[in-house]
């Protein structure tokens, strides 16, 4: 009985850890110019938008369903401004320190035009 008791402060006491894991992460961002190149309907509920994205000396094409993996839906589009054309930012965080996810990269559809 006495080792049960010892079992369950040490799992109680173990688990108060709030240290993400991988530990503490610090990364460094780098900012690039997302420009709409073509918004595709999938169906009336469902887009997807592409954009062209330089970085490096070499233009890329990025889908916003492939990175994100959601549906845009028009009520995004229409309050983001999201139109052929438009600009966002494509956010490129790399692991400077620690042991987390190495690279995370993500569209951010707030419009800079506005």
């Amino acid at each position: 009985m006495k080792y049960l008791y010892f079992l369950v402060a040490l799992l109680f006491f173990g688990c108060q850890n709030e240290e993400a894991a991988g530990g503490p992460c610090s990364y460094q961002k780098t900012v690039y110019p997302a420009i709409v190149i073509k918004v595709e309907e999938r169906d009336s509920a469902r887009f997807d938008a592409f954009f062209s994205v330089k970085k490096g000396g070499v233009t890329d094409t990025i889908s916003y369903f492939m990175l994100e993996n959601e549906w845009l839906t028009p009520e995004k589009l229409a309050n983001v401004g999201l139109v052929v054309g438009a600009v966002f930012k494509y956010e490129v965080d790399e692991i400077v320190s620690g042991s987390c996810t190495p690279r995370i990269t993500r569209l951010v559809l707030e419009n800079e035009a506005k």
